[in-house]
């Protein structure tokens, strides 16, 4: 549209100005964007977060014919498909289905009534002070009481609650609400959903890494769209989630590893991830990369000048889609229609998996580094068959064959993978050329100080690095030790800081209960030796 034309019809008011902003600076979303916009309804096989009265969060898979135990009862997981995140629902007293409803607005910020009023005189006569007793109780239950009516019965049978103040009446009925009414609540899995789940349910296991304290991994590492980011972590897959998270498929992380075995990546398969975020991400153990880095400085040669666009254009074509196929012949996608696969090659569609390489030292690979990637319900690989390294698989495209035979089709498996294990080879080995951008480390379990030794040569030249761990010591020690080598400046020491609030009318105040610290974090910037 003609500028003139635009303007026109701006001041006649028949173009919207949001689309005319758009229409002037030509904003056109890539199809990479649309591919990684998450879904606003929940289909089936996605990972959710049940969220219980918001005081017990499980991970749930959901299936059509799968259940899920919400308070007592044992609830079918069919009501749940296709409805938005963020969806409440309550366990319906008849047929004991998850039933959706709207949460009636709350009260707690309309004006204060009473502020003069305490409650001095009340006096705590215990079980006296309520009309029904446990049967009554179980009577209503019986007759289909909503969990809101019993409520309301046991407010008007205490004999106490007229006496209490506005605040303590709210408080009474929230505590009777939690144990006469369950609600479910649907959240979408993101890395801080991911992260807060983990840390009241199970916080060992991301090594009580706290929401703040990953937030502030990801700022201090500089982790952004394009970008080559380097991660060694021992919490099951989430810094990997996160990061690969935030590139949003543009860009690519690799997750290392010292040794010849993985840490579970658990994590990163519940984030229902697109095809396009899956494909930027890889895993290799730290013997492969100086192996790849070794090779790309032996094999430079003249035609290859410009090393760090070659990088960054393999990169995009592995996003896009396009990675190069090194052998002619190899089938590009998997096949539909095909009969039930060997437990020890099933895999997700789209999911990463182990490839195979000729590394000596890595030939002792078990593949059990994937075993947060793949289905829950598939074996580890066979250990000749994945060593070391993994990417994803090209995504399903509904293309259905003639059956074959199942040794045909383990071939035609194990010829896949080769052929993604070369293409991924062949891009790290020229992301490893020109060095990671960003570099994340969260192994607690692991000196910082050896660690970074060995991570710093795969590392750019003003390539941002953050470390976590859970004490204040190693990350002194290792702090000394790169202030002594000149090999980075900008170090900065930190201890993440995290209090919630209660904002509420005449009653803001910090929660009574948090956690103590979050953990300490060291970040700088590499330079050149």
């Amino acid at each position: 549209m003609h500028m003139v034309q635009l303007l026109a019809q701006l001041q006649a008011g028949s173009v919207d100005p949001l689309w005319c902003a758009g229409s002037i600076i030509d904003v056109q979303p890539g199809p990479t964007m649309h591919q990684t916009a998450p879904v606003a309804s929940v289909t089936e096989g996605d990972t959710v977060i049940f969220d219980v009265n918001g005081e017990k969060q499980a991970f749930v898979t959901v299936k059509k014919t799968g259940k899920v135990k919400v308070g007592k009862q044992q609830c079918s997981l069919q009501p749940i498909i296709g409805q938005p995140y963020g969806s409440i629902y309550q366990v319906s007293a008849d047929t004991s289905e998850l039933v959706r409803f709207k949460r009636p607005r709350t009260s707690e910020w309309t004006s204060v009534e009473e502020v003069n009023k305490d409650n001095s005189e009340l006096l705590d006569i215990g079980a006296a002070s309520q009309q029904l007793s446990t049967d009554d109780i179980a009577a209503l239950r019986a007759s289909g009481k909503t969990g809101e009516e019993i409520v309301a019965a046991l407010a008007e049978g205490s004999a106490t609650f007229q006496g209490k103040t506005q605040f303590s009446q709210a408080k009474y009925k929230k505590k009777k609400q939690k144990k006469y009414t369950v609600s479910a609540t649907i959240q979408r899995p993101t890395a801080r959903s991911i992260c807060e789940a983990y840390f009241g349910k199970s916080s060992p296991k991301i090594n009580h890494l706290r929401v703040d304290s990953l937030a502030m991994l990801l700022s201090l590492a500089n982790i952004g769209s394009h970008g080559k980011v380097l991660v060694l972590e021992t919490c099951s897959g989430l810094v990997t989630g996160a990061v690969a998270e935030r590139l949003g498929g543009f860009g690519h992380v690799c997750t290392t590893y010292l040794g010849d075995k993985c840490p579970p990546l658990e994590a990163t398969r519940m984030l229902n991830f697109s095809d396009s975020i899956k494909q930027s991400m890889s895993t290799a153990p730290l013997a492969a990369l100086f192996e790849y880095q070794a090779q790309a400085t032996a094999d430079e040669s003249p035609a290859t000048v410009n090393t760090a666009r070659q990088a960054e254009e393999l990169i995009e074509a592995q996003v896009d889609g396009q990675a190069e196929q090194p052998n002619e012949g190899q089938p590009e996608r998997q096949l539909n229609g095909q009969p039930e696969q060997p437990r020890q090659h099933q895999q997700e569609a789209g999911s990463p998996i182990g490839l195979s390489l000729q590394h000596q030292q890595v030939a002792g690979m078990n593949g059990a580094c994937m075993r947060g990637l793949l289905d829950a319900n598939s074996e580890q690989p066979q250990p000749s068959v994945l060593t070391g390294l993994s990417c994803s698989l090209q995504p399903e495209t509904g293309v259905a064959e003639a059956p074959i035979d199942r040794r045909e089709q383990v071939r035609r498996m194990k010829e896949q993978r080769e052929a993604q294990s070369a293409a991924t080879q062949k891009l790290l080995k020229a992301v490893c050329k020109t060095g990671f951008d960003c570099c994340i480390v969260a192994a607690p379990s692991n000196h910082p100080t050896g660690v970074v030794k060995k991570l710093l040569p795969l590392l750019a030249p003003s390539a941002s690095f953050a470390i976590f761990s859970n004490w204040q010591q190693p990350l002194a020690e290792c702090h000394l030790a790169l202030q002594q080598s000149k090999q980075a400046l900008n170090l900065t020491l930190a201890e993440s800081w995290w209090r919630e609030y209660q904002v509420l009318p005449a009653r803001t105040h910090p929660t009574m209960s948090t956690s103590g610290t979050g953990g300490y974090i060291l970040s700088g910037t590499k330079i050149s030796s």
